[in-house]
């Protein structure tokens, strides 16, 4: 037993020296990025000039240089009604502070790629803690791993020289999961975890259009209805509702108007429902296994970027491990609810992103909601 504990002493510490090298090159490789200074007159010139000013224009600009605008529009005092609507404003706030802050907004992503390679490490951690207790000598070792593949997935690190949202997507979506654990696992100090996991649902809802909000929430149901924990459920939800309407706080300052804050959401809804862009379904699995898929803007098949052998892997593992929980099921006959909840849990959440980003025009960064979270599946013991 202590040659197993030395062993796995020096394996941590190897793991931990590879992990905090890998996060080094990665923040040192946008190092101009991060010295920059965002221009606001630039960007506002090439907004006005753009497709969002004149659909006709031919000076178009990608999403990345309106996020980045939006954001800067935003902490300036800008209605978040007027430039890129039809997004929620939390992700673009979170950038225009770091705009304030440090000149640029980069420092905000590199906080979000930190802060998921934290949140990916202490969540491994919890759901092996709370599915087996008795392993103590692995559950570092496997976190590690985790946070290690995060760390050096292309996928990610591309992300760290944007204003793109996806990447705080799947941050305050890990986050809301991790506290979420907490809560139910500790069921007398649990305040304090109850009201941070409802602010991550929160800033999860007001990111990006909240297409995956009702499948959390629903994960959310089984997970506390199986747990008989629904008042935490509640408060959960009552936090997450008031965090989202509270992004548009600049608007409710300009015209005190709530029934028009409902009408300008429910113009959001419409956006997208109106895109008379062709609907491209299952786009997710020819982008994992054979690393292209069809543009919506290019309107033909792209290779994917950033494309690593992570992306198959993770998601051969994880059929592999779906079919034998199945196989599983079958041959008991039964399924035991209160061993296999957080498995359950899991499971919800990924197969209806799946559902879902199958039904959606397709963008590789997509991938970033999905991929950590087969992963961290993955490594919850049976």
């Amino acid at each position: 037993m202590r040659l197993i504990k030395r062993w796995s002493h020096i394996i941590n510490f190897i793991l931990g020296v590879l992990l905090l090298g890998s996060v080094i090159f990665s923040i040192y490789q946008i190092k101009p990025f991060l010295t920059s200074k965002s221009n606001y007159r630039k960007l506002a010139k090439q907004f006005d000039r753009s497709q969002w000013r004149n659909p006709l224009s031919k000076e178009k600009i990608d999403d990345n240089t309106l996020y980045h605008y939006a954001a800067f529009y935003l902490v300036k005092g800008g209605n978040p009604f007027v430039v890129n609507p039809e997004v929620p404003p939390w992700g673009k706030y979170f950038y225009g502070l770091s705009i304030i802050l440090f000149g640029n907004p980069y420092w905000a992503s590199t906080f979000f790629y930190l802060g998921l390679i934290a949140v990916s490490i202490f969540l491994t951690i919890n759901l092996n803690q709370s599915a087996n207790k008795k392993n103590q000598f692995s559950k570092i070792i496997v976190a590690l791993l985790v946070g290690l593949v995060v760390t050096n997935m292309e996928l990610v690190r591309s992300q760290l020289h944007l204003t793109m949202l996806d990447l705080p997507l799947i941050f305050f979506l890990l986050l809301h999961i991790f506290f979420n654990l907490r809560s139910i696992n500790h069921a007398k100090q649990s305040t304090k975890d109850v009201i941070i996991s409802g602010l991550a649902l929160g800033f999860f809802a007001g990111t990006k259009f909240p297409l995956f909000v009702p499948l959390v929430i629903l994960a959310d149901g089984y997970l506390f209805g199986i747990k008989k924990q629904w008042r935490k459920f509640i408060i959960i939800l009552a936090v997450a509702s008031f965090t989202f309407l509270s992004a548009y706080w600049r608007f409710l300052i300009i015209d005190f108007n709530f029934g028009q804050l409902i009408k300008n959401l429910i113009w959001t809804v419409n956006f997208y429902h109106a895109s008379k862009v062709p609907l491209v379904a299952a786009q997710l699995f020819p982008t994992i296994l054979l690393q292209q898929y069809f543009s919506p803007t290019h309107h033909a098949a792209v290779q994917a970027k950033h494309w690593d052998f992570t992306w198959p892997l993770i998601f051969g593992l994880f059929g592999l491990k779906l079919w034998q929980q199945c196989w599983q099921t079958m041959k008991n006959k039964l399924i035991n609810s209160k061993n296999n909840y957080l498995k359950d849990y899991f499971l919800i959440l990924i197969i209806g992103l799946i559902i879902l980003l199958s039904l959606v025009n397709f963008w590789q960064r997509y991938l970033l909601i999905i991929l950590p979270l087969m992963l961290i599946y993955l490594v919850v013991p049976d």
